[in-house]
């Protein structure tokens, strides 16, 4: 069976292997854009462990040396139990905003390749029935 278009016959042998090249040029597609999408991803989350590991260190190493000192300083303007929970307050404070910035790194966003492929097929099926 040949049908006319563009004033040259194609066979429908043509069209099916046309259609097949197509189809697998849209996986390709969407594999390259899930493997980016990962990529981001992996990124994403690299970046939230180091600003973790960066407040884990920075808790471990300088706070008590940091907190000590801020807490003699105001003993000498307050009493000492009113300095000990002003410097416990602002640490805490301090803790929970590099916990939230690790938090927002830390978040998967996740691969959209099979909401992509759903879309790609229904967009098909729709062009399919138009040509009907």
């Amino acid at each position: 069976m040949t049908t006319q278009v563009d004033g040259a016959h194609v066979s429908a042998g043509t069209r099916v292997a046309r259609i097949v090249q197509n189809v697998i040029a849209l996986l390709r597609l969407r594999l390259d854009d899930a493997r980016q999408d990962t990529k981001r991803a992996v990124r994403r989350v690299l970046m939230g462990a180091v600003f973790a590991a960066a407040a884990l260190a920075t808790a471990l190493t300088v706070l008590p040396l940091l907190a000590t000192t801020s807490i003699l300083f105001l003993a000498q303007y307050v009493a000492a139990w009113m300095a000990a929970g002003i410097v416990l307050v602002t640490m805490l404070g301090a803790a929970a905003i590099l916990a939230l910035l690790a938090r927002s790194r830390l978040r998967w966003t996740g691969v959209s390749l099979p909401e992509d492929l759903k879309a790609d097929w229904q967009a098909i099926r729709q062009h399919l029935e138009e040509r009907r």
